[in-house]
């Protein structure tokens, strides 16, 4: 999967494995630093850094919750069963890995005001599974985001960015409710000519979203709790000044990510229901299951019934005989059981191909995200060397609460071939100012059926396109996908 941004996005492909092989063009950069270490990186996320899906719907997927990019807006997302993910086990998987795209020279991606520096290009990556077992789920995302500098003595420095997702989840009432949480951690690492470092660190995050089967509605609700990142194994060294310094850049006492509390709903209009209920074809083989063991049981009291019924010198010969038919009865019992198992998953699919296929998907949702006290932004931290000017204010960023607004709609519009999306949402400022608002759209869209060569399950295959437009920003996104 190919993904392009102006900023951060880009192709949902193969993973984090690339990072070993990628570096960015050096950039020649001079010492600015900021005046202490008495401060937070305040790791908020401003404009979507998202999967294509959730970009393109705006962000407003809290109150829908399905599949892997579920979980990076829904806690309880994990548990949640797509209509076609029927199967007592369902495994999911996706990966992306994404490249810088300029499409113009005044690219504010922070929305600081001002036009960013060069370190503003950065590759990010992003990885996601699901293992769904009967109605629990677990889950895990995880994105990195890498940066490379150059200083005026052509010497480099790295740093890279991660944001995870571990998440479980619980369906009740055959899928009516799921509630789910985990953990969600960040690190920040740094490999300068001096050296290197780590900080990490771990808060937990709630969720739970309400799907009643008779009801085209869902509401969500997540609270992310907030996550200080410390330096791990050891303290940074200090500078003449008392400030923790590495390289060129004088380093936070952490990595902070705000609280967060994400609450939205879905409704959805045409003949598709929106909840389906999870009817686990487990449990019709532990029926059958329990009609053999009982058979069984029966079958041996009558064994021993009949033992004792005959002269000790015809026990032998009867035992044989009966030892015999049980083995025969077993393997028509077996075999049976496994015919159950079989129907029951062909009906299964089934029933999920067959739904209806038209539908109007509405979305509304709203993130509110806390504050951070000696807040500065991720955007000026990595701005200390560079050429560009920076006021470089400790709490500059993020000193009090922002909330925002979101909005999508999905409509199937061509049955089975084309899938059309849209939404917005309104990007709150970090630095006491005037917000922005983006507009999203994209679409899916099926090409072929293949197993490629019996590699992969045979699946149909399409394209997804995602764009981002906001003033001094813009993304453009696009995938090879499977096309439910």
């Amino acid at each position: 999967m190919v993904r392009r941004h102006s900023k951060s996005l880009g192709a949902l492909g193969l993973g984090f494995a690339c990072f070993a092989v990628v570096s960015m063009v050096p950039r020649a950069v001079r010492a600015d630093p900021l005046p202490s270490s008495h401060f937070d990186i305040d790791v908020f996320q401003g404009a979507l850094l998202t999967p294509i899906r959730v970009t393109s719907l705006g962000g407003a997927y809290a109150g829908f919750g399905e599949g892997i990019p579920g979980l990076v807006s829904n806690a309880a997302a994990a548990s949640v069963r797509e209509p076609f993910a029927a199967q007592h086990v369902e495994l999911s998987l996706s990966g992306s890995l994404s490249f810088p795209l300029g499409l113009g020279e005044n690219n504010d991606f922070d929305n600081n005001g001002t036009k960013d520096a060069d370190y503003s290009s950065f590759i990010y990556a992003n990885a996601g599974a699901i293992v769904q077992v009967g109605a629990f789920g677990t889950g895990i995302e995880a994105e990195l985001q890498t940066y490379t500098l150059t200083n005026d003595k052509d010497e480099s420095s790295t740093v890279v960015l991660g944001r995870y997702h571990f998440l479980a989840g619980v369906l009740i009432a055959h899928g009516d409710l799921a509630i789910g949480g985990g953990a969600r951690a960040v690190t920040l690492g740094f490999a300068t000519p001096d050296g290197g470092l780590a900080y990490a660190g771990v808060g937990p995050e709630l969720g739970i979203l309400v799907k009643p089967r008779s009801v085209p509605f869902r509401f969500g609700a997540t609270y992310r709790f907030p996550v200080s990142a410390a330096p791990l194994f050891a303290r940074p060294p200090t500078d003449s000044d008392g400030r923790f310094r590495l390289g060129d850049f004088v380093l936070p006492e952490s990595a902070f990510l705000p609280w967060e509390l994400e609450i939205g709903t879905a409704v959805q209009f045409g003949p598709r229901p929106l909840n389906l209920p999870f009817e686990d074809p487990e449990d019709a083989d532990d029926f059958v299951e329990d009609a053999v063991s009982r058979a069984r049981k029966d079958r041996e009291q009558l064994r021993e019934r009949a033992l004792a019924s005959v002269p000790e010198e015809e026990r032998d010969a009867l035992r044989a005989k009966l030892d015999d038919e049980e083995a025969a009865y077993r393997t028509a019992e077996d075999d049976a059981a496994e015919a159950v198992e079989r129907r029951t998953e062909r009906e299964a699919d089934a029933r999920a191909k067959s739904l209806a296929r038209p539908r109007l998907l509405l979305l509304f949702s709203v993130l509110a995200t806390g504050e951070v006290s000696r807040g500065v932004s991720f955007e000026e931290f990595l701005a200390q060397p560079t050429d560009e000017p920076s006021t470089h204010v400790i709490g500059s960023s993020g000193a009090s609460i922002n909330f925002s607004p979101r909005f999508g709609v999905e409509v199937e519009a061509v049955p089975r071939l084309l899938v059309l999306r849209g939404g917005g949402y309104y990007e709150p400022s970090r630095f006491d100012r005037v917000g922005r608002q983006h507009g999203t759209s994209g679409l899916a869209l099926k090409l072929f059926h293949t197993d490629f060569f019996g590699l992969l399950p045979d699946y149909d295959w399409g394209v997804e396109l995602g764009v981002d437009l906001a003033p001094r920003y813009q993304s453009l996104s696009a995938s090879l996908a499977v096309f439910r």
